[in-house]
């Protein structure tokens, strides 16, 4: 009986977090619908003339593997070339980079701070598919229903200067 339960345990572990990389895949084509609705895009582009995106996480390999591959497959937005990097979440302060145009939160983070930080220095859209990180400051997010609708903090994308475009705006979930 102990090991059966043990195994439940597990087993409902692993869908937990199969369910949650599932989540954060399918909101990486999100996240790019979410760069190209940003007024002010073309002005965020690095020295090379790409737009950085940085995938901020905690070390779990698995994820960021996975999350790094699919936003790899977005090779342009609005025909600018995208260039993704990588960072720990402890060495985000000490970012020295190319210009931010996205920031993408690939795993739960026990803070945004550091996340919202970095951001204000770029003016950079915050992404993330937790839906508790849009009342921690993120901008953006992904909300299920029947369908799958990109979600806005309209608070946190005030306090940051970002405008999106009216129309994605008008298709998007709102959170206050």
């Amino acid at each position: 009986m102990v090991w059966f339960s043990l195994l439940l345990l597990l087993a409902g572990n692993s869908w937990a977090q199969d369910e949650e990389l599932r989540r954060t895949l399918v909101s990486t084509k999100i996240f790019g619908a979410f760069l190209a609705a940003d007024e002010a895009i073309e002005e965020k582009t690095g020295p090379d003339g790409a737009l950085h995106l940085v995938v901020v996480h905690r070390g779990d390999p698995q994820i960021l593997r996975t999350v790094t591959a699919r936003l790899a497959e977005l090779d342009s937005v609005r025909g600018i070339k995208v260039v993704v990097t990588e960072m720990l979440l402890v060495k985000l302060s000490s970012y020295q980079g190319p210009p931010i145009a996205g920031i993408f939160v690939a795993e739960r983070l026990p803070t945004l701070r550091p996340v919202i930080a970095l951001s204000a220095r770029y003016r950079a859209l915050i992404f993330s598919p937790f839906a508790e990180d849009l009342s921690r400051g993120a901008h953006g997010g992904m909300y299920v229903s029947d369908r799958l609708l990109p979600e806005v903090s309209d608070s946190a994308l005030r306090n940051a200067g970002i405008q999106l475009k009216q129309f994605f705006l008008g298709i998007a979930k709102h959170v206050r």
